[in-house]
């Protein structure tokens, strides 16, 4: 954890989010959700004044027991998108729960039902960590993750228009991001994805393109410069050659909006753990999901 993600979660150490039980879980054998309201999540923001919906989904896989450094996958819809039919349609919980990765899902709702792809708050230098801090400071509270508990491994997925927060994510989110997945979604910022993916050893990028995306030719170029710098980029559609793999580029059979089917690919062959030997189920908690349109 760096210093400057130490110092977010300890100004949010005192959160006055609700107290524990407060929040409603929806229990399911693929794991726990719930619908949040975080002051951290993208929106509302000055930049766009228009979006007002400050909801994140949260996912906690069956079997799943957080330490105190928890993994977390942050997935940003694509245009039109609505966080909560999105997750559902995509089966982007179901995915996560398959793939046996012990690692906690944060959706956050972007520009709601808007062709556009603008990150709010995300975009702002530290909000990345700030969002972080406050997600677990409200697990911790419901019980979910251990008190004090900090980021592990941290993955940013995004589906198509979600590539440009991820983006400004990488440059000032004040998070040591591991992983970036691209769900059909290069359509700029190459030289951002170009410096992160080179900058460390350590960190691993995927990305797909699909017949009619739009992404092809971007991949293509990113996978260029990649190997101009040194860096062996995997094209081959093979999961033993993901694992392990520093860049990965792969043309996608796949329609646009049904790559993220390939969620639970990335999952298992990403450097995330498995869950271990399952515990105990906590009691049920909570009726269902919140609304899946905003109450204000």
């Amino acid at each position: 954890m760096t210093v400057r993600l130490a110092l977010c979660l300890g100004a949010l150490l005192a959160f006055s989010g609700p107290a524990r039980g407060q929040v409603t879980w929806r229990d399911e054998p693929a794991g726990r959700t719930a619908v949040v309201r975080l002051r951290s999540a993208p929106f509302p923001h000055p930049s766009r004044p228009q979006y007002r919906d400050d909801r994140v989904l949260v996912f906690v896989p069956a079997g799943h027991t957080p330490g105190r450094q928890v993994d977390i996958v942050v997935h940003y819809h694509g245009h039109r998108g609505e966080t909560v039919s999105s997750v559902e349609e995509r089966r982007l919980r179901e995915q996560l729960a398959a793939s046996g990765r012990a690692a906690i899902l944060l959706a956050p709702q972007g520009p709601l039902r808007a062709a556009d792809s603008a990150g709010g708050r995300h975009e702002d230098a530290e909000g990345l960590a700030r969002f972080l801090a406050e997600a677990l400071a409200l697990l911790a509270a419901e019980g979910v993750v251990p008190e004090g508990a900090a980021p592990g491994r941290v993955v940013l997925s995004g589906h198509s228009g979600g590539y440009k927060v991820i983006a400004r994510a990488l440059e000032r989110g004040g998070v040591d991001v591991q992983e970036v997945w691209l769900h059909d979604g290069l359509y700029g910022e190459l030289d951002a994805f170009e410096r992160w993916v080179a900058g460390d050893a350590r960190r691993r990028l995927v990305s797909t393109h699909t017949p009619r995306g739009g992404t092809r030719v971007n991949n293509g170029q990113l996978v260029e410069r990649l190997r101009r710098r040194g860096l062996p980029v995997v094209t081959s559609d093979d999961d033993a050659l993901h694992r392990g793999a520093r860049a990965v580029v792969v043309a996608a059979p796949e329609s646009h909006d049904a790559v993220t089917r390939r969620l639970e690919r990335f999952l298992r062959t990403s450097g995330l753990d498995e869950v271990g030997p399952a515990a105990p189920p906590p009691p049920p908690r909570g009726r269902g999901l919140v609304d899946a349109l905003p109450g204000r």
